[in-house]
């Protein structure tokens, strides 16, 4: 029986599950957002939601793209391993199709949501090259100050949205690929002080950009 890949849409919802709980679990330990977490840690619990949901010797940490690209056959075209500001540092999290030796995703992990623009010329670079997708996995949050909490909500909305038009205009360039916003649900969370007037509240959500060859 062949073995079947996860959906992409299972990928995706395995990502929100892990950033959520690597929230919950800093929260219990730390009692503090996870934007003031190591990033890592965010990694870490991606990959293990992940795991979940595939097979053994599906999923790789931390490779550079110059090796996933030779399973694809650019780099032994090119006769050595490709460098450019495209394909320098190491990927986060890779996904295999399951059963074989060829990289299916790219994920590429961000404490804070503003900062996925900074993979965009690796993970684009490797979907043109064959990946069927890639995905840049972060979250937004922000303080809550004097009951603004609905206020607080909407300027995530806002800021999510912004975001997705910049990722959507640079990806344009090369008029060969698009962007998903996968739009999950904001959430309140309260971190409890000392004292009930010490408590803070906190808005937040998983944020994930999916970018795939139409």
């Amino acid at each position: 029986m062949k073995k079947q890949n996860p959906s992409q849409k299972e990928v995706l919802n395995s990502i929100e599950k892990g950033i959520r709980n690597a929230m919950a679990d800093y929260k219990k330990a730390a009692g503090i957002p996870l934007c003031h977490g190591p990033e890592y840690l965010i990694t870490v619990y991606i990959f293990q939601s992940i795991l979940g949901i595939t097979k053994r010797d599906s999923l790789t940490l931390e490779v550079k793209p110059g090796v996933m690209l030779e399973y694809l056959g650019e780099g032994r075209r090119q006769g050595r391993k490709p460098k450019s500001a495209r394909t320098e540092g190491r990927g986060d999290i890779y996904l295999w199709h399951v059963g074989t030796n060829r990289p299916r995703a790219i994920i590429e992990v961000k404490k804070d949501a503003r900062q996925s623009p900074k993979d965009l010329k690796r993970v684009t670079h490797l979907v043109l090259s064959g990946f069927e997708f890639a995905v840049l996995a972060s979250c937004m949050q922000k303080k809550v100050k004097n009951d603004n909490e609905n206020e607080v909500k909407k300027d995530i909305r806002d800021n999510r949205k912004c975001l997705y038009e910049e990722i959507k205009k640079q990806i344009n360039s090369n008029g060969s690929l698009d962007v998903e916003l996968v739009e999950y649900e904001i959430e309140t969370l309260t971190f409890e002080g000392e004292k009930p007037e010490e408590n803070e509240d906190w808005v937040w959500c998983p944020v994930c950009f999916k970018i795939y060859k139409p």
